[in-house]
């Protein structure tokens, strides 16, 4: 069976054009997941800023210990 060339142009056509949005779809779905994430990142490193600083505030900081072991 011969497809025609036109035929085939159509379909070579409706398939680029398919790639292409599924490409745009594709790209607005990872700067949205990159956006989250970063947004989640900062909230990490503000909590653990205010973990640290109000552990710090709390109690001091641990000595070391000498067990005798270097002598």
């Amino acid at each position: 069976m011969n497809i025609s060339l036109e035929v085939q142009l159509q379909e070579e056509a409706a398939l680029a054009a398919m790639l292409r949005n599924r490409s745009l779809v594709l790209a607005q779905k990872l700067a949205e997941v990159t956006s989250e994430r970063d947004q989640f990142k900062k909230e990490l490193e503000t909590m653990r800023k205010a973990l640290a600083s109000k552990s710090s505030k709390g109690r001091a900081k641990p000595q070391e210990v000498n067990d005798g072991a270097a002598e």
